[in-house]
């Protein structure tokens, strides 16, 4: 059983704690980015290093670090063998060739520790847009909190309510009604696919809108597809449920006109009775729970 919580159901207090949290984490995990990547530096800067160690260069006059803005002269006597620190300030002398591969391992351990910590950057930094997303959702919708839905198909007639989001559908014979509905309901966010920050917002107000028609809660998740055939039509018309089968070419122009767009959201609680046992689940009703 999955204990995945949605970031809707979290109060703005609840999402600012996990905002200073994600950016905390975030802030750690740049630091210690940035810390393998110094030390990937410079074991390659000392490997580099190494490659003057020849023959050739034997007795020559070089400048030795005392720190990093202080050097005493000095003389290569010796490039055969160089001491190397292998960690917790202990040092074992290597050949030249051994060194070279104890750089190059060092440098690819380094890599894939980074790359890794890489992953788990843009995991907590998506994860931190979508609480901000959230965020500015919540204190948006509260702003709207006392509007009510501009129509109510079955009841009274109104209009389009304001856009909380779009989802441009190519011309294809092959789209059906029925597959537009994973495009509304999810993202995908790498590996996983998600609850869509849209779809979010349309759940938010389709159960917590006025329920004129006193749906059972569990149905206000519920939402129907459905298109205006004309722009000066009072309410829209809704596709049933058995016919969600059929393609978008088979029903609309696929245009998009000044006041609508070719398919829209109906929320379950503008829809008046559909049936005289409503509601106990049949099969004119789309699903109270989405299957993907």
């Amino acid at each position: 059983m999955s204990n995945e919580v949605s970031l809707m159901d979290l109060s703005l207090e609840q999402l600012n704690n996990l905002k200073t949290q994600f950016e905390q984490e975030l802030q750690q995990l740049t630091a210690s980015f940035s810390g393998l990547r110094e030390a990937q530096t410079r074991f390659s800067d000392s490997k580099d290093a190494l490659g003057a160690l020849e023959p050739a260069n034997l007795g020559k006059k070089v400048l030795v670090p005392l720190t990093s803005s202080m050097f005493v002269p000095g003389k290569l006597s010796n490039v055969k063998s160089v001491l190397v620190d292998v960690g917790t300030g202990y040092f074992v002398e290597k050949n030249v060739p051994d060194a070279k591969a104890f750089m190059d391992r060092k440098v690819e351990f380094l890599q894939k520790n980074t790359e890794s910590l890489k992953e788990v950057m843009e995991g907590k930094r998506t994860n931190l847009e979508a609480v901000i997303q959230v965020m500015q959702l919540k204190i948006r919708l509260s702003e709207q909190q006392g509007a009510k839905h501009s129509y109510i198909v079955g009841s009274q007639p109104g209009g389009l309510s304001s856009v909380i989001g779009m989802i441009m559908m190519e011309d294809n014979e092959n789209l059906t009604f029925e597959s537009v509905r994973p495009r509304i309901e999810l993202q995908q966010d790498g590996s996983v696919q998600r609850r869509s920050i849209m779809y979010q917002e349309a759940l938010f107000l389709m159960t917590s809108g006025p329920n004129p028609h006193q749906w059972p809660l569990k149905s206000l998740q519920t939402y129907w597809l459905g298109y205006y055939k004309n722009e000066e039509d009072p309410t829209p018309t809704i596709i049933p449920t058995n016919e969600e089968t059929k393609g978008l070419r088979e029903i609309l122009d696929m245009k998009t006109t000044k006041v609508t767009a070719d398919l829209i959201v109906i929320p379950q609680s503008q829809i008046g009775p559909v049936c005289n046992a409503c509601c106990q689940g049949c099969q004119l009703c789309p699903p109270a729970h989405p299957k993907h």
